[in-house]
């Protein structure tokens, strides 16, 4: 009798709490905190409106953790709980890749964004109520997956422990220099080289478009902040209410319209239930996803100084003072 049989259990035990619609409707909604929604909400937020090098950790330690989940998830290929038992059920949804493969449940995608979100804002964060909700965040996201039946309980610890650790590193990383932009730059063509390995050998154990979207955010990313700091120089923080609530809101709807108008704009193959992910369509994840973080350090930001001069370095003004002449005694004669 392996351990997943052990696992199940608990899965099982945890579903009984699934007595009443209005429940399971609450978890589902629960989980969806767990999808890039939120990450990407918060990590725009701290980019645009409090501190540019908080959010560049924040992003890279997020899209990290997110190509070892992706990559350990090909590699251990394990079945999520309600694909192994009669009893076990899938509430809501089930967990899909979006070519119709069914993703992997090891370790919980889910549990590792929202380890990652919680523990990079509560490394800098000093506000108790925002605190409080990381805190929930963290406990009540990975809980949701195995209520869920998408996840066992090494599932979500697992992502838990890549969250946490991989926050840990970056941040600790980006502690130890002022110039933080060359970790990103550097990491660049690494990334670039690994995807073209992937699509040009067909390695098809690695097709995974988690994979190939954080890489694609994270090249934009790297490069932007790189430009942004060297040359736009913007300036998050504004007193003006106002400003920051247009600059939050107006950002996040074009990264919306880009992520959904990309999708039909870009010309992907439709892919049958079950067949394998074409190349092409891992291509124009990658690409589509570099556009999104491409306007999230560049064009918005650019586009914020120009509109409301933030960052712009006014000379103070220097009051003329006029002085009394006074005249010497050889002078009143």
């Amino acid at each position: 009798m392996n351990f997943t049989w052990y696992e199940l259990r608990i899965v099982e035990f945890v579903q009984k709490l699934s007595v009443n619609p209005i429940i399971d409707k609450a978890f589902i909604y629960i989980s969806y905190l767990g999808e890039a929604y939120l990450f990407i909400a918060v990590a725009l937020s701290i980019f645009w409106l409090i501190d540019k090098k908080w959010a560049y950790q924040f992003v890279t330690a997020f899209l990290g953790s997110t190509i070892i989940v992706g990559g350990l998830k090909v590699a251990f290929k394990r079945l999520r709980p309600y694909q192994d038992s009669n009893i076990v059920r899938s509430i809501g949804t089930p967990a899909t890749e979006s070519y119709g493969e069914l993703s992997y449940s090891m370790p919980s995608g889910h549990s590792s964004t929202a380890s990652s979100i919680s523990i990079g804002v509560l490394k800098k964060s000093k506000n108790k109520f925002v605190n409080f909700l990381m805190i929930l965040n963290i406990i009540l996201i990975p809980f949701s997956r195995i209520y869920l039946g998408q996840h066992y309980l090494t599932d979500v610890l697992a992502g838990i422990a890549l969250g946490f650790l991989a926050v840990t590193l970056v941040y600790w990383l980006f502690s130890k220099t002022e110039k933080e932009e060359w970790i990103g730059f550097a990491l660049v063509p690494l990334f670039v080289a690994g995807m073209a390995v992937i699509l040009f050998l067909k390695i098809e154990k690695l097709y995974n478009k988690q994979l190939f979207q954080a890489a694609g955010a994270f090249i934009a990313f790297a490069l932007g902040y790189w430009f942004e700091k060297k040359v736009i120089k913007f300036e998050p923080k504004d007193k003006r209410v106002g400003v920051q609530i247009f600059k939050f809101i107006f950002g996040i709807a074009v990264v919306v319209a880009l992520q959904q108008g990309l999708k039909y704009l870009l010309p992907y193959a439709k892919v049958p239930q079950g067949e394998s992910i074409p190349r092409r369509n891992l291509g124009f994840d990658a690409i589509r996803y570099f556009i999104i973080a491409g306007w999230a350090t560049v064009g918005a930001p650019l586009f914020f100084k120009l509109l409301f001069r933030s960052g712009v370095q006014r000379e103070p003004k220097v009051k003329k003072v006029y002085r009394e002449r006074i005249k010497l005694p050889y002078q009143r004669a």
